[in-house]
């Protein structure tokens, strides 16, 4: 075999590998946004380990400059598909980052077992307002 057909096979292979990798996780993206947890497949790629599939691009990313500028663009396209759409990354806001949440979201949950209190039935409002909370679960537990 010469050495320009070994060279036209290789960015061959790269280049199937590049776009089909961009197209899966293309797709990917889609069935993350679309089926969310309405069926088994919605669930695996809502809570199964979504950041996996970035690894890849590590390697495809430094075959594709080794091969053509179009293939960078495609893996720079991909791989931020891949890290914001699939993965679920955030870049944490300034203002985020100021009041010391790391840019993630936050849920207050409060559970409070009322043991079927007179006192608290008085002052229930103004003890909701003050917990701030999202979820308030309250139980009658003798």
């Amino acid at each position: 075999m010469r050495s320009g057909t070994t060279g036209t096979v290789v960015t061959g292979v790269v280049t199937i590998a590049v776009v089909g990798y961009a197209l899966a996780m293309a797709l990917v993206a889609i069935a993350v946004a679309t089926t969310g947890d309405s069926n088994a497949l919605g669930m695996l790629l809502l809570f199964g380990p979504r950041w996996l599939l970035v690894f890849p691009w590590l390697l495809l990313v430094p075959l594709a400059f080794r091969k053509s500028w179009r293939l960078v663009l495609i893996t720079l396209v991909g791989a931020t598909v891949t890290l914001f759409s699939v993965s679920g990354f955030e870049v944490p806001t300034l203002r985020a980052l100021r009041n010391g949440a790391g840019g993630g979201k936050t849920l207050r949950v409060v559970t409070y077992n009322t043991d079927r209190s007179v006192a608290l039935a008085s002052r229930i409002v103004t003890d909701m307002l003050a917990w701030d909370a999202d979820v308030i679960v309250m139980q009658d537990c003798a």
